[in-house]
């Protein structure tokens, strides 16, 4: 055989024996591997997740896919899983790393247990060997340490004026006072009590009195105006007590009630005998702006009419004098005179302008005391400016509340939160205060409450709003129950009607995330032979359906005629039993490199078989075949030697006499 054509033969079976040690050499330096948790704590619900590192030792070449085993208390999928979604059993230190993470994020707690634990144990392979660091566990809890309870404001209450006269400027004041934060309006309620009757015989300044007030925004103490209207006991003096009353939203302090006493005007002594007694009073009480419908007022005296007589007043009231209000003749004195003659004297009031921009706005007239006569009663007038003609008054109509949940579920640990929504009808010009009670099976503060982190007993719906919303913020399930109720019922009050929804129930519920569908993993042969010792290689394609947003390992089986790494191994020159379809991919192919047959036979095959994981199911194309086969390079056909043809001998030519002729 010519030594030209083995020489080919000869260095692929160098290069086969060259490769074939190295990788002996290679596999008996193989990495060690440990896992430890980082973080070992995850909380059920929330981004606090925990960290596994997965290490290895020695060369970082070529990746490497580390096998474990799931334990612990916990349940895998619906219990915790990766933050990708997923919960496989095998993760891949990337070539050129020597670690790689894992982020568990606790998702429920389908045991009842708190704490619930999830424990990772590296699984032997032929790829590694397992170091001392071979379990690591992580704790999942079902909340964080709850948050400490909001520190609330302490209220007391103080008369800061303790008297108000019956029919008269002097009013009575109370002040309600808070401790702590002002970032937030505060409604404090409060019960009535003593002699007096509300709203008959006092009120606020507005005409109402109601049983709640409420600290603005800002502020550390609002004050009430109490004005004496009336003594329907006939007792003087009467007594009008305000006592706090107890609320989730607040403390009590020391000072929870005052009192204000409520008098009649002390009576205007006998007048001096021989002086004119003299009095004044509205016979006219309304005047119209821009109309000639004027108010008139009538000054009188008793007893001698000889003499004229000057009866001097002083002004009051909300209007403002000369600009809103004189005579027709187009002054504002401060004093009048009865001529004599005449027991009487009347004065005309024309409204002009309204310079305070009240609607009515008033004006007294009071008596002043002096030497040429004395006061009577009435001793003051009042009259009334409207901007136009006064309509009926009509008899106030209490409006009427109702509550539904606008919202009518919230997930604990979420945004999910629940709402409820109280509507009234009528007139809005003031805020009104809607007291309701809770019940339910969930437990306020503790298990529910507003963003704000308090759970009031009322709502204040302001003024110029028909409805006002409070939006409830779920917390946790003391219970256990899932799901547990929020019940809200609104309580009865003088200020409004309870309408036919006076109550709404809303849920609140412990969030169950479901488990994700794995993904059906297939293997084919998309090239199904390979040639030993040339560039012919075989392909094994594995596919998954599905997610694709994490990476996959898929383990396999080898199986066939053909020997691992003796005769077949990967272009890398190893050949594992798992691959990694990466992030964001369908699939992945394996490359087969043909090295030898030791078997003898011709053609080996090569045996894939996918083996069961919990973290994807088999699809049916579950084992693919390839073959190697020995390349048999046919043996060239001598050349034949062509026989040399004879070369001619030349015929001596034979010259005569006669030839020569001439030659010489």
């Amino acid at each position: 055989m010519n030594p030209f054509i083995r020489l080919p033969r000869l260095l692929a079976l160098a290069a086969s024996l060259v490769l074939t040690l190295g990788f002996a050499a290679s596999a008996t330096a193989q990495p060690t591997v440990n896992v430890v948790a980082t973080d070992a704590v995850a909380i059920i619900g929330t981004t606090d997740y925990a960290t596994l590192s997965f290490t290895r030792t020695g060369s970082t070449a070529s990746a490497l896919t580390v096998n474990y085993a799931l334990g612990g208390t916990a349940i895998k999928w619906n219990d915790y899983c990766r933050i990708q979604g997923d919960m496989p059993v095998a993760v891949t230190i990337p070539a050129g790393a020597a670690s790689t993470t894992m982020t568990i994020m606790a998702r429920a707690n389908s045991t009842g247990a708190n704490p619930e634990t999830a424990t990772f144990t590296l699984a032997t392979s032929s790829s590694y060997l397992i170091g001392t660091q071979k379990t690591a566990t992580i704790t999942l809890l079902a909340t964080s340490s709850p948050p400490p309870p909001p520190t609330l404001p302490v209220i007391t209450l103080s008369a800061t004026d303790a008297t108000a006269v019956i029919g008269t400027t002097d009013t009575g004041t109370l002040t309600v006072t808070r401790t702590g934060a002002t970032t937030a309006a505060l409604t404090i309620n409060y019960v009535l009590s003593g002699t007096a009757v509300p709203l008959t015989d006092y009120r606020l300044p507005g005409g109402t009195m109601p049983v709640a007030v409420t600290i603005p925004v800002g502020a550390s103490s609002t004050a009430l105006t109490i004005q004496a209207v009336a003594n329907s006991t006939n007792a003087n003096p009467e007594t009008a007590r305000f006592t706090l009353a107890a609320n989730s939203a607040y403390t009590l302090g020391t000072s929870a009630a005052a009192t204000i006493t409520i008098t009649a005007p002390a009576p205007i002594p006998p007048p001096p005998t021989g002086l004119p007694v003299v009095t004044v009073s509205a016979t006219d009480a309304t005047a119209v702006i821009g109309t000639t419908d004027y108010a008139v007022l009538t000054f009188a005296r008793t007893g001698a009419t000889t003499n004229a007589l000057t009866v001097n007043y002083a002004l009051g009231g909300t209007a403002i004098k000369w600009n809103d209000y004189c005579r027709i003749q187009g002054d504002m004195p401060v004093a009048v005179t009865i001529p004599a003659g005449a027991a009487s004297t009347t004065m005309t009031i024309m409204a002009r302008a309204n310079g305070t921009n009240a609607n009515p706005e008033t004006a007294s007239f009071t008596l002043l005391t002096d030497a040429a006569y004395t006061l009577g009663s009435p001793a003051t007038a009042t009259i009334t400016l409207l901007a136009t003609a006064p309509a009926p008054t009509p008899v106030p109509t209490p409006p009427t509340v109702t509550v539904v949940a606008s919202d009518a579920s919230a997930a604990i640990g979420s945004v999910d939160t629940a709402a409820f929504t109280f509507t009234r009808t009528g007139d809005t010009s003031t805020a009104l205060t809607v007291n309701y009670t809770l019940g339910g099976t969930a437990v306020a503060l503790t298990d529910y409450r507003l963003a704000a982190g308090t759970m009031p007993v009322s709502v204040s719906i302001p003024a110029g709003a028909t409805s006002a919303t409070l939006t409830i913020q779920a917390l946790a399930n003391s219970t256990n129950a899932n799901p547990e109720t929020i019940v809200l019922s609104l309580a009865a009050n003088a200020a409004y009607t309870l309408g036919s929804a006076s109550s709404a129930s809303a849920t609140i519920a412990q969030v169950v995330v479901p488990a994700p569908t794995p993904p059906t993993v297939t293997v084919v042969a998309s090239d199904a032979s390979a040639a030993i010792g040339s560039v012919d290689t075989a392909a094994f394609t594995f596919t998954r359906t599905g997610v694709t947003t994490s990476a996959l390992t898929v383990n396999y089986t080898l199986g066939g005629t053909a020997v691992a790494l003796t005769d077949y191994r990967l272009v890398s020159g190893t050949m594992p039993v798992s691959v990694n379809i990466p992030a964001g991919a369908t699939s992945a192919t394996l490359t087969i490199q043909a090295l030898a047959n030791s078997t003898n036979a011709n053609p080996e095959t090569i045996v894939l078989t996918l083996a069961a994981n919990a973290a994807y199911t088999l699809g049916s194309a579950s084992s693919a075949t390839a073959t190697i086969a020995q390349v048999v390079v046919p043996t060239p056909t001598p050349t034949p030697t062509p026989t040399p043809t004879p070369t001619p001998v030349p015929t001596p030519v034979v010259l005569n006499e006669l030839d020569y002729t001439g030659l010489t």
